[in-house]
């Protein structure tokens, strides 16, 4: 088990330049990871599905995580490596070569048990890094199949945690406590459905969230309450959180956030197609609610 897996995980987002989309914009992401790392949040996680992975090339990846490296202080970093055997090696071993802690493993396309546990053990092979599988996609079919096949994963010991994203406690309660080695859950928010406390009471060791982007004070004292068991003080703060979650999810999940950074005179910039950018009344929305909250 990775000591340093457990906390506030932000999926931090790329910051493109305004005026053309095609160019990361170096100097903001620094910006942004110093706001970061100087207000408390854990862990660091570039070219996540918030940092708009699916729409970055492979230099941009490593380029993006070396930026983060650099900035990052005493918060760890576990960037996220795409998906296709050969982009997700060259990815995770330039991150081991920066000294990266962990690395997300987006799942393939999926195919069968064994081919997802190949893809696995073969980054595994050509690595030393710990991993993290995103339990999504093709291994959350898989698991749900066949939770057992949780153990088969496990023989790869650089796996040293997952990430689960459902709100579908049961399973994750089954694999938990199916897995025959421990490791480090770390889960998504799901502020909206309220559920965040059943995920501590189940043993999980953090949470990935995109709001603390721009308001890490929230994430980090929701993860402060629930490891100190001040349900009070944890009930207060995903009421914030979760009129944040419903209006991200109405205007779009990377646009929501990269508004709010923009709000806040940080660096959000523009979206990569096809996503799309916040409108003007979305952005008037999101700074009424940015005042209501004493963020802005």
């Amino acid at each position: 088990m990775n000591g340093k897996l457990r906390g506030v995980f932000t999926f931090l987002i790329t910051p493109f330049e305004k005026a053309d989309f095609m160019k990361v914009d170096e100097d903001g992401l620094r910006q942004n990871v110093r706001y970061l790392r100087d207000r408390g949040v854990h862990v660091l996680v570039p070219c996540g599905g918030t940092g708009e992975i699916y729409s970055l090339t492979v230099e941009e990846c490593k380029r993006v995580i070396e930026i983060v490296a650099e900035e990052k202080g005493g918060s760890a970093l576990v960037p996220g490596i795409p998906a296709g055997i050969k982009s997700a090696v060259e990815v995770a071993k330039h991150a081991e070569d920066i000294g990266a802690d962990a690395v997300l493993v987006f799942p393939p396309r999926y195919t069968s048990e064994e081919g997802l546990y190949r893809y696995y053990k073969e980054i595994a092979r050509y690595t030393s890094i710990d991993l993290m599988p995103f339990i999504l996609g093709g291994l959350e079919t898989a698991l749900l199949r066949n939770p057992n096949f949780i153990n088969r994963i496990l023989e790869i010991e650089q796996i040293s945690a997952f990430k689960y994203e459902s709100a579908d406690l049961w399973t994750l309660g089954k694999l938990m406590r199916l897995a025959e080695r421990k490791v480090n859950w770390i889960c998504g928010p799901n502020f909206s459905a309220r559920v965040s406390e059943c995920y501590f009471r189940l043993g999980a060791s953090g949470f990935t969230d995109g709001i603390s982007n721009f308001a890490p004070q929230l994430p980090v004292k929701l993860y402060e309450s629930a490891i100190k068991g001040r349900w009070e003080e944890f009930k207060e703060v995903e009421e914030k959180l979760a009129k944040l979650t419903d209006l991200r999810s109405k205007v779009g999940s990377v646009a929501f956030v990269k508004a709010a950074l923009d709000l806040i005179g940080l660096s959000g910039g523009t979206v990569r197609p096809p996503l799309t950018p916040a409108s003007d009344t979305e952005i008037y929305e999101i700074k009424k609610l940015l005042s209501e909250l004493g963020i802005l």
